[in-house]
């Protein structure tokens, strides 16, 4: 008796051109209120295509580090364009920085290995190489 799945023991009072909770329980929710219609491809497509820009936009942001002031100032394609040059001298900057970091602790290393209980060193030179020994340490921290 069922051929559509729908329950048939419910009366339906429509004339099947019409949308009612009985031909089309899909198109309602539990309270009986007609939901809103599926969206077609293209209307999802341009909601996905405004997502898109929105992240893009605040991606932009967030490299100029600020809160759309870039864009307002200089519009879209130039924000955009800058932001590429923004992030790539980032980029050479950190490269920079983890080289910087092995030269200075590759410089500080032989302080790391002095005895300061046996080499009985002022006690000046041996708060400098606790120093050295401490910054030794924090550039190991952020090379890891």
């Amino acid at each position: 008796m069922a051929i559509s799945g729908r329950d048939m023991s419910k009366e339906c009072k429509c004339e099947h051109w019409q949308q009612c909770p009985v031909c089309m329980p899909h198109r309602f929710d539990k309270n009986g209120h007609l939901l809103p219609p599926e969206p077609t491809l293209l209307q999802a497509a341009r909601i996905r295509i405004e997502e898109l820009e929105r992240d893009l936009l605040n991606l932009v942001c967030r490299i100029h580090r600020d809160g759309g002031h870039y864009i307002a100032k200089y519009g879209e394609a130039k924000a955009i364009a800058d932001a590429d040059t923004v992030a790539a001298q980032n980029n050479a900057d950190l490269d920079a920085l983890q080289a910087d970091n092995a030269e200075l602790e590759a410089a500080l290393k032989p302080f790391g290995a002095i005895d300061l209980v046996e080499s009985r060193l002022p006690a000046e030179f041996a708060m400098l190489i606790l120093r050295a020994r401490a910054a030794i340490a924090k550039v190991s921290k952020q090379n890891d």
